[in-house]
């Protein structure tokens, strides 16, 4: 779930995998990996991810709806 999910959250931000990775501090191609299944980040980064994002955890995670209307989501 997570994978997709922040596949979903960054195009809905309209960021790029390379802008994610920058303002994360990680390649492309480690992001281009998370959303892939190939692999995952740590989950002490999750957080941060968010952050990035401007979602809740929860959301990353698959505990929110990503269609529900909240002041975290509007982009």
């Amino acid at each position: 779930m997570f994978h997709a999910r922040l596949k979903r959250l960054r195009e809905w931000r309209n960021m790029t995998q390379s802008e994610l990775g920058q303002a994360l501090n990680y390649s492309q191609q480690t992001i281009h990996k998370w959303e892939n299944r190939i692999a995952s980040p740590d989950p002490d980064q999750l957080p941060k991810i968010a952050a990035v994002l401007k979602v809740p955890v929860g959301m990353l995670l698959g505990e929110t709806m990503v269609d529900d209307p909240s002041p975290h989501q509007t982009p």
